[in-house]
């Protein structure tokens, strides 16, 4: 049971009352974020989610339903103003796809560089650059822009071919777990090793450690649903070893609470003991209570104080550099998706 000054999450996790409705999921069951009402400076995007007002028709879609970048005046948007009231990231124009869903951002568009280049050569839409015909559609882009892997035929892809955007992507990247195609189709019906957890809706393939772990890593909340209760749970009594190997056990409540939650810069255990006697080069520090920045090379992300700086933040696409924790890959997450750094190479060393 939570006390006065804590919220109950649905899983019985207890939270500070001032996690309630601050637009980050602290539950991990997304309970702390239902019923709240947006205030006059944030947009409503339906399903009790609410975003900053300035997030609105800015070309980012920061609502999951796309609801912030519709209905959007040419005054009004910040990226590039479709026909039909949506608003689009500028570097969508040109791109070679579709993505006002009437081709508006593809209009006008020159992709042919008379003279540029010669008959063996494919020209850039950029106008700047001249490759081999052999580096067309085959599986990696080339040109700065990636017109070079736009409008191929599948024929044509030596790698996979996105189904509804002709777009040819490297064979690695299908099924790899991470969406490289738009309409995500490089990750549906795969065929999902035994260590991994098949999506429902998507048919995408997650790590199955993910399945139950308090955070909805498939779009249709599918590795969250039918989890045992026992995930967060209270001992019988205060002398009971109920916690099982993977999980960690509060010193003052008895809590269990997931190992991966022991020095992860939140403080899930109501004493603040799973964030104790932590080794700080390997954790993110929360963002100190008096004060909305993070210390030198780190981003902020959430609640949290992440390692690295990001250089771009975008719906669809964005760039960190930081320091390899675990590997030469980083992933950052956001239950609101307003601060979402997919898959990137990271460069190695400070940043």
């Amino acid at each position: 049971t939570c006390d006065s000054s804590q919220f109950q999450c649905n899983n019985n996790r207890c939270i500070p009352a001032s996690y309630k409705c601050d637009g980050d999921n602290d539950c991990g069951d997304g309970s702390d974020e239902q019923n709240c009402d947006c205030t006059e400076e944030e947009f409503d995007c339906g399903r009790y989610r609410c975003i900053p007002l300035t997030q609105r028709c800015d070309g980012d879609r920061d609502c999951p339903n796309g609801n912030d970048e519709t209905n959007c005046t040419q005054a009004e948007c910040r990226g590039f103003s479709c026909g039909n009231g949506h608003c689009v990231p500028l570097a969508y124009r040109c791109d070679g796809e579709d993505d006002c869903d009437e081709s508006t951002d593809e209009d006008d568009c020159v992709k042919v560089v008379e003279g540029l280049c010669e008959d063996s050569q494919f020209a850039c839409w950029n106008g700047r650059e001249c490759l081999s015909l052999e580096l067309r559609c085959d599986g990696g882009p080339d040109c700065h822009d990636g017109s070079d892997e736009r409008n191929c035929t599948e024929a044509q892809c030596s790698g996979f071919l996105c189904h509804n955007t002709s777009r040819c992507i490297a064979t690695d990247l299908h099924c790899d777990g991470e969406l490289d195609c738009k309409d995500g189709s490089d990750e549906a019906d795969c065929a999902c090793s035994s260590d991994q957890f098949r999506c429902s809706d998507s048919g995408r393939c997650i790590a199955a450690s993910w399945r139950c772990d308090g955070d909805s890593d498939c779009d249709d909340n599918s590795d969250e649903r039918d989890c045992d209760a026992v995930s967060i749970s209270r001992p019988t009594s205060a002398n009971s070893s109920a916690c099982r190997s993977d999980q960690f056990r509060c010193e003052r409540t008895g809590f269990c609470m997931p190992a991966s939650w022991r020095c992860d810069g939140d403080s899930d255990c109501s004493d603040g003991s799973d964030e104790r006697d932590c080794d700080g080069s390997s954790t993110a520090p929360p963002i100190p209570s008096n004060s909305s920045s993070c210390p030198r090379n780190y981003s902020r992300v959430g609640r949290k104080c992440l390692h690295g700086v990001a250089v771009a933040r975008s719906w669809q696409d964005a760039v960190v550099e930081c320091r390899s924790l675990t590997g030469h890959l980083a992933t950052f997450d956001s239950v609101h998706e307003i601060t979402f750094v997919l898959r990137r190479l990271a460069t190695h060393g400070e940043s």
